[in-house]
């Protein structure tokens, strides 16, 4: 398992930006063929919400993210094309996970520098496996590579506000394939950081946006990659997506530590107020009515 092309592929220490956290930002990532076979086969709509196991079990909101896992693929062989398992099974080898230490690792080491000594290993030496899956979820970290959506839109909105990632993730990867021909504005990524002095509290999963403010903005377009070691100072979001037929598309890579280290790599202090306590009920409102992130 984890033959063919890795998103990594002829990237160095020299592509890492470090502000505002480390990350990279590739265009024309894959080689034009592989992009483009894995474009023309991308799952629809419905096999993603069908194999997922999403259809039956949430309310399909508009603008929202649901994921094909790495686990869905591998188990189920031809629910989607070769391109596409070859593709999955190279993102959760433990070879991969290799590639990323090998690129961030001195940056892994500084964002989380107790993190070798909680595991008892170096990062060269983590065991990995793949998430959610009884007999191959085994090791230190979990990789994941999920084939995901957002949802077509109704109304102008993001799909997520200025967050991090959950706390048990050590780093992800996002790769881009909007269909052919959808020119809809928004749906880009911004890299965001704290405002200086501010306290670093969350509302919820999420931040109060007055806390923050944006470096840069990475364009929803083909082929482009954005890569980061996730940390509480790891901030982006997405930004508004107008009206739509057509669903965002994106390939999520992570690995986290859910089982290794269960409380995570940081914590979440929540902020205190009115304005806190509203965004929190929001956030478990939507939760009720839709799927957890």
């Amino acid at each position: 398992m984890g033959g063919g092309l890795s998103v990594l592929r002829n990237l160095t220490q020299a592509d890492i930006r470090p502000d505002p956290y480390p990350h990279i930002v590739v265009e024309n990532c894959l080689p034009p063929e592989l992009y483009g076979a894995l474009e023309r086969s991308y799952p629809d709509d419905d096999t993603i919400l069908r194999l997922s196991g999403a259809k039956d079990k949430h309310v399909i909101r508009q603008n929202h993210r649901f994921d094909l896992r790495a686990r869905d693929v591998l188990r189920n062989p031809g629910a989607v094309s070769r391109a596409w398992e070859d593709f999955v099974a190279r993102h959760v080898s433990h070879d991969f996970f290799c590639e990323f230490v090998a690129l961030f690792g001195p940056d892994i080491r500084a964002i989380h520098p107790g993190l070798e000594s909680r595991l008892g290993a170096r990062l060269e030496d983590f065991t990995t496996g793949i998430r959610f899956d009884k007999e191959w979820d085994t090791g230190q970290v979990a990789l994941d590579c999920q084939i995901g959506i957002d949802t077509p839109v109704t109304r102008m909105s993001s799909s997520r506000g200025v967050h991090t990632d959950a706390p048990d993730e050590l780093f992800a990867l996002l790769l881009y394939f909007p269909r052919p021909g959808d020119a809809t504005p928004g749906g880009d990524l911004e890299i965001c950081r704290w405002r200086p002095g501010v306290p670093h509290l969350f509302v919820g999963r999420d931040l109060d946006s007055r806390d923050t403010e944006r470096v840069m903005t990475v364009p929803y377009r083909p082929n482009t990659l954005v890569a980061f070691v996730n940390s509480e100072v790891a901030l982006h979001a997405v930004t508004p997506r107008a009206v739509s037929l057509c669903s965002r598309r994106l390939v999520n890579i992570v690995g986290r530590v859910q089982r290794s280290i269960p409380e995570g790599l940081f914590v979440k202090r929540q902020k205190k107020g009115l304005r806190a306590a509203a965004g929190r009920l929001a956030e478990k409102i939507a939760d009720r009515t839709g799927r957890r992130y």
